[in-house]
Protein backbone atom coordinates (compact mmCIF):
# COMPACT_ATOMS: atom_id res chain seq x y z
CA UNK A 1 0.00 0.00 0.00
CA UNK A 2 1.63 3.39 -1.00
CA UNK A 3 2.15 5.81 1.93
CA UNK A 4 3.10 9.74 1.68
CA UNK A 5 6.15 10.70 3.23
CA UNK A 6 7.06 13.13 5.58
CA UNK A 7 10.41 15.22 6.94
CA UNK A 8 9.35 15.77 10.48
CA UNK A 9 11.27 18.60 11.98
CA UNK A 10 11.67 18.45 16.10
CA UNK A 11 14.49 20.35 16.59
CA UNK A 12 14.16 24.26 18.37
CA UNK A 13 16.05 26.57 16.20
CA UNK A 14 17.37 29.19 18.90
CA UNK A 15 20.81 29.94 16.83
CA UNK A 16 23.84 28.15 15.89
CA UNK A 17 23.85 24.20 16.68
CA UNK A 18 26.52 21.45 16.51
CA UNK A 19 27.32 19.89 13.28
CA UNK A 20 26.41 16.23 12.36
CA UNK A 21 23.88 14.40 12.20
CA UNK A 22 22.63 11.24 14.26
CA UNK A 23 20.61 8.13 13.41
CA UNK A 24 19.27 4.96 15.50
CA UNK A 25 21.46 1.94 14.77
CA UNK A 26 20.13 -0.06 11.55
CA UNK A 27 19.97 -3.61 11.40
CA UNK A 28 22.38 -4.46 8.89
CA UNK A 29 21.77 -7.26 5.89
CA UNK A 30 24.57 -9.09 5.65
CA UNK A 31 22.53 -12.28 5.12
CA UNK A 32 22.49 -12.05 1.39
CA UNK A 33 26.23 -11.44 1.41
CA UNK A 34 26.95 -15.45 2.06
CA UNK A 35 23.80 -16.80 0.36
CA UNK A 36 23.83 -17.74 -3.23
CA UNK A 37 23.46 -14.64 -5.72
CA UNK A 38 21.61 -14.93 -9.07
CA UNK A 39 22.31 -11.66 -11.20
CA UNK A 40 20.25 -10.71 -14.16
CA UNK A 41 16.91 -11.61 -12.65
CA UNK A 42 14.19 -9.22 -14.68
CA UNK A 43 11.23 -11.24 -13.95
CA UNK A 44 12.04 -14.99 -12.87
CA UNK A 45 14.55 -17.79 -13.65
CA UNK A 46 14.72 -21.20 -14.06
CA UNK A 47 17.27 -23.17 -12.66
CA UNK A 48 18.43 -26.40 -12.60
CA UNK A 49 18.83 -29.28 -10.61
CA UNK A 50 20.58 -32.21 -11.46
CA UNK A 51 20.07 -35.86 -9.49
CA UNK A 52 22.05 -39.07 -9.76
CA UNK A 53 21.20 -42.09 -7.92
CA UNK A 54 21.79 -46.14 -8.05
CA UNK A 55 24.67 -46.31 -10.67
CA UNK A 56 26.84 -48.64 -9.43
CA UNK A 57 25.75 -52.32 -10.85
CA UNK A 58 28.07 -55.50 -10.55
CA UNK A 59 31.27 -56.05 -12.92
CA UNK A 60 30.51 -58.05 -16.25
CA UNK A 61 32.41 -57.88 -19.55
CA UNK A 62 29.35 -56.28 -20.93
CA UNK A 63 28.57 -52.58 -21.21
CA UNK A 64 25.17 -52.15 -19.69
CA UNK A 65 24.12 -48.49 -19.14
CA UNK A 66 22.79 -47.99 -15.54
CA UNK A 67 21.52 -45.66 -13.24
CA UNK A 68 18.83 -43.01 -12.69
CA UNK A 69 19.63 -39.05 -13.62
CA UNK A 70 16.86 -36.62 -13.15
CA UNK A 71 16.14 -33.33 -14.30
CA UNK A 72 14.27 -30.59 -12.65
CA UNK A 73 13.97 -26.86 -12.35
CA UNK A 74 13.22 -24.38 -9.71
CA UNK A 75 11.58 -21.04 -10.22
CA UNK A 76 13.71 -17.88 -8.39
CA UNK A 77 11.05 -14.96 -8.67
CA UNK A 78 12.21 -11.45 -7.77
CA UNK A 79 9.57 -8.42 -6.71
CA UNK A 80 10.01 -5.11 -8.80
CA UNK A 81 10.90 -2.05 -5.84
CA UNK A 82 11.33 1.04 -4.95
CA UNK A 83 12.53 3.73 -3.48
CA UNK A 84 10.69 7.47 -3.68
CA UNK A 85 11.84 10.64 -1.48
CA UNK A 86 10.91 14.51 -1.85
CA UNK A 87 12.55 17.27 0.60
CA UNK A 88 11.45 20.70 0.71
CA UNK A 89 13.46 23.42 0.72
CA UNK A 90 11.67 25.61 3.28
CA UNK A 91 12.19 22.58 5.53
CA UNK A 92 15.81 23.53 5.88
CA UNK A 93 15.03 27.07 5.71
CA UNK A 94 13.04 27.40 8.79
CA UNK A 95 15.96 25.32 10.86
CA UNK A 96 19.63 25.69 12.18
CA UNK A 97 20.61 23.75 8.86
CA UNK A 98 20.03 27.02 7.04
CA UNK A 99 23.52 28.74 8.19
CA UNK A 100 24.63 25.91 5.78
CA UNK A 101 22.73 26.75 2.46
CA UNK A 102 23.94 28.91 -0.14
CA UNK A 103 22.65 32.69 0.21
CA UNK A 104 20.11 33.44 -1.86
CA UNK A 105 16.52 31.81 -2.32
CA UNK A 106 17.08 30.87 -6.17
CA UNK A 107 20.18 29.03 -6.11
CA UNK A 108 18.09 25.45 -6.66
CA UNK A 109 19.71 24.00 -3.61
CA UNK A 110 17.34 22.15 -1.37
CA UNK A 111 19.56 21.04 1.70
CA UNK A 112 23.10 21.42 2.58
CA UNK A 113 26.19 18.87 0.95
CA UNK A 114 26.63 17.55 4.72
CA UNK A 115 22.65 16.48 5.34
CA UNK A 116 22.13 15.11 1.50
CA UNK A 117 25.45 12.58 1.88
CA UNK A 118 24.11 11.70 5.20
CA UNK A 119 20.78 11.31 3.97
CA UNK A 120 22.39 9.07 1.03
CA UNK A 121 23.81 7.01 3.83
CA UNK A 122 20.90 6.66 5.60
CA UNK A 123 18.81 5.36 2.61
CA UNK A 124 21.39 3.03 1.98
CA UNK A 125 21.33 1.71 5.63
CA UNK A 126 17.40 1.19 5.40
CA UNK A 127 17.20 -0.42 2.52
CA UNK A 128 19.82 -2.94 3.69
CA UNK A 129 17.87 -3.32 6.85
CA UNK A 130 14.45 -3.44 5.68
CA UNK A 131 15.59 -6.42 2.90
CA UNK A 132 17.07 -8.18 6.09
CA UNK A 133 13.69 -7.95 7.43
CA UNK A 134 12.20 -8.97 3.57
CA UNK A 135 14.47 -11.64 3.24
CA UNK A 136 13.28 -14.17 5.83
CA UNK A 137 10.04 -13.13 7.10
CA UNK A 138 8.57 -11.21 3.97
CA UNK A 139 4.55 -12.83 3.82
CA UNK A 140 2.84 -11.56 0.89
CA UNK A 141 -0.76 -13.02 2.43
CA UNK A 142 0.30 -11.19 5.67
CA UNK A 143 -1.97 -8.41 6.98
CA UNK A 144 -0.16 -5.77 6.73
CA UNK A 145 1.19 -7.45 3.33
CA UNK A 146 5.10 -7.49 2.78
CA UNK A 147 6.45 -6.40 -0.98
CA UNK A 148 7.45 -10.44 -1.48
CA UNK A 149 7.58 -13.82 0.40
CA UNK A 150 10.64 -14.18 2.54
CA UNK A 151 12.14 -17.64 2.90
CA UNK A 152 10.15 -18.47 6.29
CA UNK A 153 6.81 -18.43 4.61
CA UNK A 154 8.32 -20.39 1.35
CA UNK A 155 9.10 -23.09 4.22
CA UNK A 156 6.14 -23.18 5.50
CA UNK A 157 4.70 -24.32 2.30
CA UNK A 158 7.21 -26.85 1.40
CA UNK A 159 6.51 -30.09 2.81
CA UNK A 160 9.59 -31.60 2.14
CA UNK A 161 11.97 -28.76 4.46
CA UNK A 162 13.02 -30.89 7.50
CA UNK A 163 10.57 -29.15 9.70
CA UNK A 164 11.19 -29.75 13.83
CA UNK A 165 8.85 -28.72 16.64
CA UNK A 166 8.33 -25.27 17.17
CA UNK A 167 9.59 -23.81 20.20
CA UNK A 168 10.43 -20.45 22.35
CA UNK A 169 14.57 -20.54 23.25
CA UNK A 170 15.84 -19.71 26.73
CA UNK A 171 19.38 -19.84 28.30
CA UNK A 172 18.22 -23.32 29.70
CA UNK A 173 17.75 -25.29 26.70
CA UNK A 174 19.25 -23.19 23.82
CA UNK A 175 22.23 -25.54 23.70
CA UNK A 176 19.59 -28.76 23.29
CA UNK A 177 17.50 -26.82 20.52
CA UNK A 178 20.69 -26.31 18.59
CA UNK A 179 21.68 -29.78 18.83
CA UNK A 180 18.50 -30.52 17.79
CA UNK A 181 18.78 -28.51 14.82
CA UNK A 182 22.28 -30.08 14.34
CA UNK A 183 20.95 -34.03 14.53
CA UNK A 184 18.90 -33.11 11.99
CA UNK A 185 20.88 -32.16 9.14
CA UNK A 186 21.60 -34.84 6.45
CA UNK A 187 24.67 -36.56 6.59
CA UNK A 188 25.38 -36.02 3.02
CA UNK A 189 25.81 -32.46 3.85
CA UNK A 190 26.62 -32.47 7.62
CA UNK A 191 30.76 -31.73 7.21
CA UNK A 192 30.44 -29.53 4.13
CA UNK A 193 32.16 -26.20 4.37
CA UNK A 194 29.76 -23.93 3.17
CA UNK A 195 26.94 -25.39 5.97
CA UNK A 196 25.68 -22.84 8.65
CA UNK A 197 23.37 -22.76 11.43
CA UNK A 198 21.33 -19.86 10.81
CA UNK A 199 20.13 -17.90 14.49
CA UNK A 200 18.44 -14.37 15.32
CA UNK A 201 21.22 -11.90 17.44
CA UNK A 202 18.44 -13.23 20.54
CA UNK A 203 19.76 -16.73 19.92
CA UNK A 204 23.04 -15.77 19.77
CA UNK A 205 23.18 -13.75 22.81
CA UNK A 206 21.29 -16.67 24.61
CA UNK A 207 23.89 -19.37 23.30
CA UNK A 208 26.69 -17.31 24.48
CA UNK A 209 24.92 -16.80 28.12
CA UNK A 210 24.78 -20.41 27.89
CA UNK A 211 28.44 -21.17 27.33
CA UNK A 212 28.88 -18.83 30.01
CA UNK A 213 26.71 -20.68 32.52
CA UNK A 214 28.55 -24.02 31.62
CA UNK A 215 31.78 -22.69 32.09
CA UNK A 216 32.46 -22.90 28.59
CA UNK A 217 34.28 -19.66 27.81
CA UNK A 218 37.64 -18.69 29.21
CA UNK A 219 36.25 -15.13 30.45
CA UNK A 220 32.53 -13.22 29.95
CA UNK A 221 34.81 -10.45 28.25
CA UNK A 222 36.41 -12.71 25.39
CA UNK A 223 35.57 -10.54 22.62
CA UNK A 224 33.90 -11.16 19.09
CA UNK A 225 34.45 -14.69 18.90
CA UNK A 226 33.29 -17.25 15.70
CA UNK A 227 30.49 -18.78 17.20
CA UNK A 228 29.99 -22.70 16.20
CA UNK A 229 28.71 -25.89 16.70
CA UNK A 230 30.37 -29.23 16.61
CA UNK A 231 32.35 -27.54 14.11
CA UNK A 232 29.10 -26.29 12.61
CA UNK A 233 29.25 -22.29 11.98
CA UNK A 234 26.40 -20.53 13.29
CA UNK A 235 25.69 -17.66 11.33
CA UNK A 236 23.37 -14.50 12.77
CA UNK A 237 21.09 -13.32 11.01
CA UNK A 238 19.56 -9.58 12.24
CA UNK A 239 16.24 -10.80 10.32
CA UNK A 240 15.61 -14.43 11.77
CA UNK A 241 12.47 -13.94 14.38
CA UNK A 242 13.97 -14.60 17.74
CA UNK A 243 13.47 -17.92 18.30
CA UNK A 244 13.75 -19.56 14.79
CA UNK A 245 16.97 -21.46 13.41
CA UNK A 246 17.13 -22.89 9.99
CA UNK A 247 20.37 -25.16 8.95
CA UNK A 248 21.17 -25.47 5.26
CA UNK A 249 24.34 -24.90 2.73
CA UNK A 250 24.65 -21.14 2.39
CA UNK A 251 24.35 -22.06 -1.54
CA UNK A 252 21.51 -23.84 -1.10
CA UNK A 253 19.52 -20.38 -0.11
CA UNK A 254 19.19 -18.15 -3.17
CA UNK A 255 19.09 -14.21 -3.59
CA UNK A 256 18.49 -13.26 -6.87
CA UNK A 257 18.16 -9.41 -8.57
CA UNK A 258 18.90 -7.53 -11.53
CA UNK A 259 22.03 -5.95 -10.22
CA UNK A 260 24.08 -6.06 -7.15
CA UNK A 261 24.85 -2.43 -7.26
CA UNK A 262 21.19 -1.28 -8.16
CA UNK A 263 20.30 -1.34 -3.74
CA UNK A 264 22.93 1.42 -3.63
CA UNK A 265 22.33 3.71 -6.67
CA UNK A 266 20.34 6.42 -5.31
CA UNK A 267 19.46 9.41 -8.30
CA UNK A 268 19.35 12.38 -6.63
CA UNK A 269 17.01 15.00 -8.31
CA UNK A 270 16.72 18.71 -7.92
CA UNK A 271 13.13 19.99 -9.48
CA UNK A 272 13.89 23.64 -9.33
CA UNK A 273 15.25 23.71 -13.14
CA UNK A 274 12.73 21.07 -14.54
CA UNK A 275 9.56 22.12 -12.67
CA UNK A 276 10.38 25.12 -10.66
CA UNK A 277 9.24 23.74 -7.03
CA UNK A 278 11.94 24.24 -4.52
CA UNK A 279 12.69 20.00 -3.70
CA UNK A 280 14.84 17.76 -4.85
CA UNK A 281 14.17 13.72 -4.88
CA UNK A 282 15.24 10.92 -4.45
CA UNK A 283 14.72 7.57 -5.84
CA UNK A 284 16.34 4.27 -6.44
CA UNK A 285 14.69 0.82 -8.48
CA UNK A 286 15.63 -2.87 -7.90
CA UNK A 287 14.85 -6.17 -8.11
CA UNK A 288 14.80 -8.45 -4.80
CA UNK A 289 13.67 -12.22 -4.60
CA UNK A 290 14.78 -15.14 -2.16
CA UNK A 291 14.41 -18.95 -2.91
CA UNK A 292 16.33 -22.22 -2.14
CA UNK A 293 17.33 -25.36 -3.86
CA UNK A 294 17.33 -28.86 -2.38
CA UNK A 295 14.43 -28.80 0.31
CA UNK A 296 15.72 -31.98 1.99
CA UNK A 297 18.87 -30.32 2.76
CA UNK A 298 17.01 -27.84 4.41
CA UNK A 299 16.61 -27.72 8.42
CA UNK A 300 13.83 -25.61 10.01
CA UNK A 301 13.08 -25.07 13.72
CA UNK A 302 9.87 -22.08 14.04
CA UNK A 303 9.08 -20.00 16.72
CA UNK A 304 6.02 -20.85 18.87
Amino acid sequence: KNKTMAFIDTTVYTGKDLEGFYSKILLTGDTKSVIRFFPNVKSKIKIARLDMDNIIQPDSCEFNAFGDTTLSQKTLEVCPLKVNLEYCVTTFEANYLSEQLRAGSNTGQVMPDSVESYLLDLVSKNVSADLEQLLWQGDTSASPASLCDGLLVQFEGDADIITLTASTLTISNIVAEIGAVYAAIPATIRNTDNLAIFISPAGEALYKQALAALGQFATYNAGDLNLSYLGTTLRVSKGLPNDVIVAAQTDNLWFGSDLMSDFEDVVIIPQYKISGAPTVRMAVRFKFGVGYGVSEEIVYKPAV
